[in-house]
């Protein structure tokens, strides 16, 4: 009996299995991680932790990218983001929203400029618990 292994999983396997010190095929690792970006990339936005306002609001915040001209903000009752309750665009890096007592709301961001936008951040829960 012939066991056929596809063509994509012998490589990751043989990727795996190369030791870090053997040839990389003329490519060092000090040129690929100096290597820069190239200007069209932007970075995902992280968000900081959420902060609690008087009067049952939020202070969301999230870090400055480099290249960013603005901010896409959603909001969702789901972490999947199947339905968008909300969209923002924001040229500042920060957010001050209502929340309702009891609920719990998930927010995504990424960055964009002219000529690209980030991917989506990771999805940030938004509940009494997390304030």
């Amino acid at each position: 009996m012939m066991i056929r292994i596809p063509s994509l999983a012998i490589l990751a396997i043989t990727l795996c299995l190369i030791p870090s010190g053997c040839s990389t095929g003329g490519l060092s690792t000090a040129a690929v991680e100096t290597e820069e970006m190239p200007e069209d990339f932007l970075t995902r936005p992280r968000f900081e932790k959420p902060i609690a306002r008087p009067l049952g609001r939020v202070l969301l915040r999230w870090g400055i990218v480099d290249n960013a001209d603005g901010y896409e903000l959603q909001m969702s009752d789901t972490e999947s983001f199947l339905t968008i309750g909300k969209t923002w665009t924001i040229r500042g890096y920060n957010l001050e929203l209502p929340i309702e007592s009891d609920v719990t709301i998930w927010f995504r961001i990424r960055s964009f400029n002219q000529k690209a936008t980030s991917r989506w951040s990771a999805p940030l829960k938004v509940d009494e618990a997390s304030l």
